[in-house]
């Protein structure tokens, strides 16, 4: 083997670990962005819907929050905010589990998991409508949350009440 060849190879080595450290580079900072931009809509809603908008920066309190927002009833709102926060428990359980049980964990896990993402789909329909946004709207809010939270923030819709 000669060296020219050697000194290619780990040029090409350094170049594409340069490019994957790039990439990884941007790829923090469009996650970063959307966060905040999803912090900062999450508090105009807050603040719209006559709640305190440090409110929306409190992980799993904002769930709950925007659960009594969207909707009357106080034992929903709980049930939201706290599925995640139990979903994140078992995760954190399961992938220590081994053996016999662990397809048993791993089942509940995904149950709770569907059962949170239903849960969050009723929350969003009952943020639509609580602003008084139809079913595509709330469609907007499941799939691209950061953009229609931004629309339901900074736009002219204002806060009715929440749902049934």
């Amino acid at each position: 083997m000669n060296t020219t060849t050697t000194l290619s190879n780990q040029d090409a080595l350094m170049a594409a670990s340069a490019m994957v450290g790039a990439s990884f580079g941007v790829f923090v900072a469009i996650a970063v962005a959307i966060g905040i931009l999803t912090i900062i809509a999450d508090w105009k809603i807050f603040t719209k819907a006559g709640e305190a908008g440090w409110k929306s920066i409190i992980p799993v309190y904002n769930l709950y929050v925007q659960a009594k927002i969207a909707w009357k009833n106080t034992a929903g709102c709980y049930v939201y905010a706290l599925g995640l926060f139990v979903i994140s428990l078992l995760g954190s359980f399961i992938t220590r589990t081994q053996g016999d049980a662990a397809p048993v964990f791993s089942m509940i896990l995904v149950v709770c998991f569907i059962a949170w993402c239903v849960l969050h789909i009723l929350v969003m329909i009952k943020l639509s409508k609580s602003f008084g946004k139809g079913g595509g709207f709330a469609f907007g809010l499941i799939v691209f949350p950061t953009i229609f939270t931004l629309i339901l923030g900074f736009g002219s819709a204002e806060y009715e009440s929440a749902q049934d």
